[in-house]
């Protein structure tokens, strides 16, 4: 063990493992085993007084006085990795200060002959209205550390400390997304982990060298993945105790990134997510009138665009911002708009085979709903809406931002209390993130909602494609919705194939004013709702990205579902511009390619070791494969 871990009495996972050791290793359990062998937090009480753990039982406890901290570091079921939960108290009649918790301190071992070269990768998060080509939000970043030799600028304390070499920090999924990969190459294999917080308020991230040289040659240097929750000076009063929400890693091993991304899905899917039992389906069809009318609704345009909603196949009918008064922040219905309250247009949407939502904003701007009357009124609301309008869907538009201990409290209220008590008691009840499009999107928020509304920008469907596609490398389909707005002036143009493909790849909605959509555009719709409720099953299985992500506006974008051990795999495709061909390599499986959608002109060919696609300029195309047996 390396002795800078007694020298700073600090608790943190050391990955001991040299470059020769991967290689070796041939199995994901047995890299595994060698991840993790200390507690894996830092936690420290005034500036230097860091805290020692040890292991007592099937935890590890670390104590000062009348303060104790305990990480209970338990093994994932459905995939390699672990998770730890940190808790804290003060056991004494005095109150305790400034303490300090860092969740997540792991130190990799690098090899001597600096052979190892670590690659960590990351994500922008739900930047609002990104309208631009190739997109902020939902990039993906990567960085390969080739030394520690003069690679990082002077930190504050001048001559002798480094800043970090890399450095994220955002609120949960605004400006990034809350996890952080690192890998090193063995052979022809990526071996590393994903770290996901969940954590819906400040956090911050770095990766860096635990040393760096100047004027020296480079030499052995550990590595560091740290993380921080903006949990700094906290104070226990006497007897008080807290928890801190846990962190994950996930541990992965395969030819690519592909292999990461489907080990964060099925934890997700298997360990994470909430039931929807009864409803129909984790990947819902729903209308919400926001993106194309607004807040200017009344019940009888409301009844209207139902009418077209049912026709095209929708599920849920969500009444977004615009019914209460006033719009933010409260639950009393607008009676200038709806003088009968919500119950008739509740009634007409169920009588046309539709379930009733509601956007919720009784969080928004609030940092104080962890208070025990905050949680009643919130809860018995929610109790209401389902008593007396029969409400099956809420979008929730969360809250403000807290912070520190405020936070701690926070999170319990949102995932005990309030939304996680509330799910638990109504199972079939669907719950959609919001926070502005997507900026709420972590495994907290992932524990007590169904889905999410990634981004507020519904309008260019290149780039609400690149949303999906993008957020799709690190979170399942189910939570990843967008929609197809419509406006007036151009109301078919938003009912064709490429507008509603470009929102297929994970869960498709529709906005706006669809109502005035002529016959012929709705049955275009209603075609392409079907083929999406026929097909959405196939995205649970995992999923295969052919191209980097896009840079310009001449890569082109694809998604495979299934790797051919199922029922079927999809095959969407999306061109701009570039060559009028690609050629790509899926995962084999018996069974012919058929053309679900396109704009006109795809083609697909076999060819000896993989597929010849063509594409029109500017358009999309979806195919499936039912694999035979």
């Amino acid at each position: 063990m390396k002795t800078l871990l007694n020298n700073i009495l600090m608790c943190g996972i050391l990955w001991t493992f040299a470059f020769s050791e991967l290689r070796a290793a041939n199995n994901i359990e047995s890299i595994a085993e060698r991840f993790i062998n200390e507690a894996p937090v830092l936690i420290h009480i005034g500036k230097r007084d860091t805290l020692r753990f040890v292991k007592e039982g099937g935890v590890f406890v670390a104590r000062r006085g009348d303060f104790e901290a305990t990480v209970k570091v338990e093994q994932l079921t459905s995939v390699a990795g672990k998770r730890w939960i940190i808790s804290f108290r003060n056991k004494g009649n005095q109150p305790i200060d400034s303490i300090n918790i860092i969740p997540l301190y792991q130190i990799v071992g690098i090899n001597d002959k600096m052979v190892d070269q670590p690659t960590v990768r990351w994500f922008s998060g739900s930047i609002w209205r990104d309208a631009q080509y190739p997109p902020i939000a939902f990039v993906e970043h990567e960085k390969r550390f080739l030394t520690n030799n003069n690679c990082a600028s002077w930190g504050e304390g001048g001559i002798g400390t480094f800043e970090p070499v890399l450095e994220i920090s955002s609120l949960s999924s605004r400006e990034y997304i809350p996890a952080l990969q690192f890998s090193l190459r063995s052979g022809e294999k990526k071996v590393g982990c994903t770290v996901l917080f969940e954590w819906s308020s400040t956090w911050k991230a770095s990766a860096t060298w635990m040393h760096i040289t100047d004027d020296s040659p480079p030499s052995a240097s550990d590595f560091l993945l740290k993380a921080s929750y903006g949990l700094t000076n906290i104070s226990l009063e006497p007897y008080e105790s807290l928890e801190v929400p846990p962190v994950h890693v996930l541990y992965s091993c395969g030819a690519d990134w592909n292999v990461f991304t489907n080990d964060i899905h099925k934890y997700i899917l298997t360990e994470i997510a909430p039931s929807l039992k009864g409803a129909p389906s984790a990947l819902p069809v729903s209308y919400d009138h926001w993106f194309g009318i607004g807040e200017k609704i009344d019940e009888e345009l409301l009844k209207r665009e139902a009418d077209k909603a049912a026709e095209i196949g929708c599920e849920y009918f969500c009444v977004d911002a615009g019914w209460s008064v006033p719009i933010w922040g409260s639950a009393v219905i607008d009676s200038t708009k709806f003088p009968r309250g919500l119950g008739g247009l509740a009634d007409y949407v169920r009588s046309k085979g539709m379930r009733f939502g509601l956007w919720n904003s009784l969080e928004s701007g609030r940092t104080d709903f962890w208070k025990p009357d905050i949680q009643q009124f919130h809860t018995e609301k929610m109790e209401e809406w389902v008593k007396d309008l029969g409400v099956e869907w809420i979008r929730l538009e969360g809250g403000g931002y807290p912070s520190g201990k405020n936070a701690l409290m926070a999170h319990k209220a949102m995932h005990e209390e309030i939304y996680g008590k509330f799910i638990r008691n109504h199972p079939g009840f669907y719950i959609e993130g919001c926070q502005g499009g997507g900026t709420r999107l972590d495994l907290n928020m992932i524990r007590t909602t169904h889905g999410t509304w990634i981004s507020d920008h519904t309008g260019a469907p290149d780039v609400t494609r690149y949303y999906q596609t993008g957020a799709l490398r690190i979170f399942p389909a189910r939570f990843l919705n967008m929609a197809v707005e419509t406006f007036k002036p151009t109301a078919d143009s938003s009912a064709n194939g490429h507008y509603i493909l470009s929102r297929m790849a994970a869960v498709l909605s529709f906005d706006g004013d669809i109502a005035q959509w002529s016959d012929e555009a709705t049955k275009r719709a209603r075609k392409y709702v079907d083929i999406y409720k026929e097909t959405r099953e196939y995205k649970e299985q995992p999923v295969f990205f052919p191209f980097p992500q896009p840079r310009n506006d001449s890569d082109w974008d694809a998604v495979v579902y299934g790797d051919g051990t199922g029922k079927a795999q999809l095959l969407f495709v999306y061109r701009m511009e570039g060559e009028e061909e690609q050629f790509i390599k899926i995962p084999d499986a018996p069974g012919k390619w058929e053309l679900l959608i396109d704009n006109g002109g795809a083609r697909i060919k076999k060819e000896k070791s993989g597929y010849r696609i063509a594409l029109n300029r500017n358009s999309s195309a979806l195919w499936i494969r039912k694999v035979k047996r």
